[in-house]
């Protein structure tokens, strides 16, 4: 790597060291794409990224329509995308929208709340929580994607994605869910906090195999 960082302590701290660029560049990236409607741009992915991603959650948020706001993050920008539960049409209205930028993501999550303590110079508690937070966050971002794309690849399955139940609530949510009709098979991966992504024995032996 460039800056000669090579493990995950050591990146860390230079991401979060107060002249770091990767501090400054989420802002300067959206300023510079959005300009005069930075700030609800901004407030839009800014929602999103911290877990508020239903349609209804996000247009409740701001005084005026921003309708023309999310078509272009999802449609122009490609910073945001729609998630469908599989067994859904692409159409239904149980949607969500997710971050597709992982950098914004990133940022997001763990820089800009935390741009204070960064310019302080007070990092060494916020690197224990990235580093404490970060086996979450890549199960369920990276990981759990990367498991979803090498599914897909397969050519094993005609759906793959997660699923959650009509009501929305998050009450029952299954991460991945691939579907194969031609041997009438369902395979099912749950998150697990430690791995990143925990299988069942039976279905981690499924997963090994398609891969």
């Amino acid at each position: 790597m460039e800056a000669r960082k090579f493990t995950v302590e050591e990146m860390i701290s230079y991401v979060i060291e107060p002249d770091s660029f990767f501090t400054t560049e989420g802002d300067i990236l959206l300023r510079t794409e959005f300009r005069r409607d930075y700030s609800v741009y901004f407030g839009i992915l800014e929602r999103i990224a911290s877990g508020k991603t239903k349609r209804q959650e996000l247009v409740s948020a701001f005084p005026t329509d921003i309708s023309g706001q999310l078509f272009k993050l999802e449609d122009y920008f490609h910073l945001i995308k729609r998630e469908n539960p599989v067994g859904r049409q692409k159409n239904a209205r149980n949607f969500r929208f997710v971050m597709a930028d992982d950098y914004l993501h990133f940022w997001f999550r763990f820089i800009y709340p935390n741009l204070g303590l960064i310019q302080q110079g007070s990092t060494a508690r916020l690197e224990r929580k990235i580093l404490d937070e970060l086996p979450d966050y890549t199960g369920r971002h990276v990981l759990e994607r990367w498991f979803r794309t090498k599914l897909w690849e397969s050519g094993n399955f005609t759906e793959v994605g997660p699923w959650w139940d009509a009501s929305g609530k998050g009450e029952n949510e299954i991460d991945i869910v691939a579907i194969n009709p031609f041997d009438k098979e369902v395979l099912f991966g749950a998150e697990n906090l430690a791995l990143g992504l925990g299988i069942t024995t039976v279905e981690r032996k499924q997963v090994v195999e398609i891969l």
